[in-house]
């Protein structure tokens, strides 16, 4: 299993993008209509700019699925962007 950063570089516009992954969960491997989940803390850095996101990927529940928010901090080291998206299955 890798668990190291993942690197993205765009020439054309003179970015490089790193992050790190998310937690992958499978459920009803066995038995059951199988579904996956992704869960944790997802930290993306533009290395060219200095602009950094935590994304954070919510743990599903009975009632709750494909919760994500985040935040983006710009410099100077000021949060400008919120993120949210929910889906209901």
């Amino acid at each position: 299993m890798c668990n190291g950063a993942v690197h993205l570089k765009i020439p054309e516009f003179g970015d490089h993008f790193t992050w790190n992954r998310a937690t992958l969960c499978i459920h009803n491997v066995v038995v059951g209509k199988v579904w996956v989940d992704n869960y944790g803390e997802v930290s993306v850095k533009n290395h060219s700019t200095g602009e950094i996101s935590h994304i954070r990927f919510h743990k599903a529940t009975s009632r709750e699925q494909c919760l994500i928010t985040g935040k983006v901090l710009s410099i100077p080291l000021l949060w400008h962007h919120f993120l949210g998206y929910e889906t209901h299955a």
